[in-house]
């Protein structure tokens, strides 16, 4: 077996940036793609409906994530204990942001002035969930 040379700090670092960056833009092409599908698939109302709750999905999510994985990924020294209390948060601050928004949604269609937003709504609300459960392992 053949033991590669370690690596600085500089190339290390550009390396990721590359990754992250190489990741970042292929997830842009891919929302571009799924978007453009989405236009020829559905009517122009139905695709109007589904930009305003993914705007409010995609605002909410900001928030809704806490920042707890960079937390975890800071800790000098990472223990179970911290494990344990980031999922439990980051689970239950995302079925209570799945409920607020869920509760929300007849003011959020209100505001849009769009009726058929809220229905809309209520379904993506358990992308929260979902995501929640996932952050701790991302």
């Amino acid at each position: 077996m053949v033991k590669r040379p370690k690596l600085g700090l500089t190339h290390r670092t550009l390396d990721g940036m590359l990754w992250t960056g190489g990741g970042k833009a292929a997830r842009g092409l891919l929302q571009i793609l799924v978007l453009a599908v989405l236009s020829r698939l559905v009517s122009a109302v139905d695709f109007g409906v589904l930009s305003a709750a993914l705007v409010v999905i995609g605002f909410s999510q900001i928030f809704a994530r806490l920042g707890l994985g960079p937390a975890l990924v800071q800790l000098p020294q990472l223990e179970p204990r911290h494990l344990r209390a980031a999922f439990t948060l980051s689970v239950l601050t995302s079925f209570a942001w799945a409920g607020g928004l869920w509760l929300a949604a007849p003011a959020i269609a209100a505001f849009y002035r769009i009726d058929q937003v809220e229905p809309v709504l209520r379904a993506l609300v358990w992308m929260f969930p979902v995501s929640g459960i996932a952050v701790v392992s991302g």
